[in-house]
């Protein structure tokens, strides 16, 4: 596995302290459950072509993924609970398997166990209602590079279920 810094380390450092900061103290507005991460083979893809496999490009948690969240001033979004191990599919193919990191990584973020996972293209959420109960149909976070050139990542320790969502604008649709 490749060790790669997805930006200067005392800048990612800073914002993860403050991000689990913020969720410590509650300073958050809970979204829904993850259910797909989609991301970006290259700068210029925009969708997957029909018929491809989109497992690859994806971290696909079907209905068990971590809880997202939206920072209570709405500049950041945040992963509230453990993003848990990802669960088998079945493939367009129609063998089912599991989905492994690996198949779509070999970036590390130096000295964790994060792994890297960019340019993350949209997330697709089970919404929350009021009472927290998960509704039917999606809520899409779509990210695009910021006035720096920075795309949305999604850093990941499988082994703890440590998540973050890093860089990048977004928008809520």
């Amino acid at each position: 596995m490749s060790t790669v810094i997805a930006s200067p380390q005392t800048q990612l450092s800073d914002t993860l302290k403050r991000h689990a900061e913020r969720i410590r103290k509650g300073a958050y507005i809970d979204l829904g459950r993850l259910e797909i991460c989609f991301l970006h083979l290259d700068a210029t893809e925009k969708t997957p072509a029909p018929g491809t496999d989109i497992f690859g490009r994806s971290l696909n948690w079907l209905q068990g993924g971590p809880k997202i969240s939206l920072s209570a001033n709405g500049d950041e979004i945040y992963v509230t609970s453990p993003a848990l191990a990802l669960p088998e599919v079945e493939y367009p193919d129609g063998r089912r398997g599991p989905q492994r990191e690996s198949d779509r990584t070999d970036k590390q973020v130096e000295g964790t166990g994060l792994l890297i996972f960019q340019p993350v293209r949209e997330l697709y959420l089970n919404p929350f209602d009021k009472n927290y109960e998960l509704q039917h149909g999606y809520m899409h976070i779509r990210f695009s590079a910021d006035m720096m050139g920075r795309s949305g990542v999604f850093l990941w320790n499988p082994s703890t279920g440590e998540a973050f969502v890093y860089g990048g604008r977004f928008e809520i649709a």
